[in-house]
């Protein structure tokens, strides 16, 4: 939240998960929410809560897990941050409000972190659906630049990044187009 209050939630799938709390998988029912002016984050399972929240891996349909924030004296904005690369590799994977996705409806595997304004927007729900195709699919890095030295007044350097090897890789094998910018048109052009 916005007085650095913070706290680390698991959540995924697990052979021996269940629906409800595991113990043996780490997760704990969590005492009430404190006041209001006290941070607090938990995952919701039910009437109870936990930090930990790990399902059977094999559903037939979406999974929902449902995070609950409270952002305390420390007020908003309540960021929210997770990595899209260990999420499974099929099906959609979604940052969706309380109302179906009216409000805030996101690709989870497009960004890394989302910055909650509204407590409105409470509880969130994290939505796994194995049953939509996972359609995001970004370039990834394929061979690195490597680190180049250049002498102001120099020759000119130019780096084709379609020239094998290639720099970046589409998984799709779609096209690639690249735009470079300078922060400094002094320094680089």
């Amino acid at each position: 939240n916005a007085g650095d209050d913070s706290e680390i939630l698991v959540y995924g799938f697990d052979p021996d998960g269940t629906d409800g709390i595991d113990e043996d998988l780490g997760e704990t029912d969590l005492p009430p929410k404190p006041p209001a002016n006290i941070f607090d984050t938990r995952l919701e399972l039910g009437i109870q809560s936990s930090l930990i929240d790990l399902r059977p891996p094999y559903s037939s349909g979406p999974v929902v897990f449902k995070l609950a924030l409270q952002a305390g004296d420390g007020g908003l904005p309540f960021t929210v941050t997770w990595d899209p690369a260990v999420f499974p590799p099929d099906g959609t994977m979604r940052l969706q409000d309380n109302v179906g996705g009216l409000i805030l409806d996101l690709n989870m595997r497009s960004l890394a972190t989302f910055d909650i304004v509204s407590a409105n927007l409470n509880p969130l729900h994290l939505i796994y659906d194995p049953t939509v195709p996972n359609l995001y699919n970004p370039p990834t890095v394929n061979n690195g630049i490597e680190d180049t030295e250049l002498v102001a007044g120099g020759e000119n350097f130019v780096l084709d990044l379609n020239v094998a090897p290639s720099v970046f890789v589409d998984p799709d094998g779609n096209p690639l187009t690249y735009t470079a910018a300078s922060s400094d048109d002094i320094v680089a052009t």
